[in-house]
């Protein structure tokens, strides 16, 4: 298998090239930071320094632009052909854990059920032991009553088990889950604002239509070419 830093050994541009480009852009940007525009020749002169700039960009797209597509495109190659692989066992994954998730849940109902009917007869059983206790206090007899309250206070109530493995390197864990079923009861909190849907209409509608809780201001857009 090539080595990865092989493939693009010849994409990468000579370090004279990009030392002068590194030169003039950090030349350029100390002086923008430094350049004041606060009268009509200072607008000038700043327009004329921004052609400057877009010509210095265009330099930089071009150094580079050629090397980076040879690069992306090898590095589309390569995830692609990764992909064909790895998206089927992804879909496997996602396919084998539903159904054992699926098998948990079922198992855990059959618990509940289960669980329920045990402790529906445990009451019962202890009712039914309060009642003779009650009987055996009317006849006198306290002695068996006390004996037949404490049967019923610790008699054992019989737990049952899910009958899922416990696997090494695989566990389960659980996590809560909400389907959106009626949305016009959803409150405010949970509804998200389309910022960028409300920004297209005010363009649209040129600022005019006004937008309730949103302030609509107009804004100027500086752009220039190198030329």
């Amino acid at each position: 298998m090539n080595n990865p830093n092989e493939m693009f050994e010849d994409e990468v541009l000579e370090t004279e090239i990009v030392e002068k480009i590194e030169k003039e852009t950090d030349s350029l940007v100390v002086l923008a930071q430094k350049m004041m525009v606060e009268t009509p020749e200072g607008f000038q002169g700043a327009a004329e320094f921004l052609k400057g700039i877009k010509g210095m960009m265009s330099r930089v797209e071009d150094e580079f632009d050629e090397n980076i597509k040879k690069a992306h495109s090898t590095w589309k190659g390569l995830l692609a052909q990764k992909n064909k692989y790895l998206d089927p066992l992804k879909d496997a994954e996602t396919l084998i854990k539903r159904k054992m998730g699926d098998f948990n849940n079922e198992q855990e109902r059959k618990v509940r059920e289960e669980q329920a009917k045990i402790d529906l007869q445990a009451r019962k059983d202890r009712e039914t032991l309060e009642r003779k206790a009650k009987e055996a206090e009317a006849k006198g007899n306290t002695e068996k009553a006390e004996e037949l309250r404490l049967r019923a206070a610790t008699a054992p109530v019989p737990v049952v088990e899910k009958a899922v493995p416990i696997v090494s390197g695989v566990r389960t864990s659980k996590t809560w889950k909400c389907t959106l079923e009626k949305p016009e009861l959803v409150e405010n909190q949970w509804k998200i604002i389309d910022t960028k849907a409300v920004e297209a209409f005010v363009k649209a509608t040129k600022g005019q239509t006004p937008v309730p809780g949103f302030r609509i201001y107009e804004d100027t857009i500086v752009s220039g070419s190198g030329k």
